[in-house]
């Protein structure tokens, strides 16, 4: 009998701080020019609002990574630059 072909695999769940290697390598990859989030920027992340960090699996290889955090709208909707708004990329503005 003819085996069956794997069927690939794709899952999105929350980050965790497991993941931080895999994340550093995919930022790097897809951003090479902007450089990855170092370990404790995407640490900082996971820990303040572990339910906004989300990773992408394609048969257990971390494909995507989602980073959000939430904020009040006067500020958001204020100039302002990428480090101040994230407090430096570590998510320290979050407010929920």
């Amino acid at each position: 009998m003819p085996s069956q072909p794997s069927r690939s695999t794709l899952n999105v769940r929350n980050a965790t701080l497991d993941d931080i290697p895999r994340i550093i390598a995919l930022v790097g990859k897809v951003y090479p020019e902007m450089g990855a989030y170092s370990a404790s920027m995407l640490q900082g992340q996971i820990s303040v609002f572990s339910e906004g960090q989300v990773v992408v699996e394609y048969d257990g290889d971390i494909v995507g990574y989602a980073a959000s955090f939430i904020i009040d709208g006067d500020t958001a909707l204020k100039p302002h630059t990428w480090d101040a708004i994230t407090g430096g990329g570590y998510a320290s503005r979050h407010n929920p």
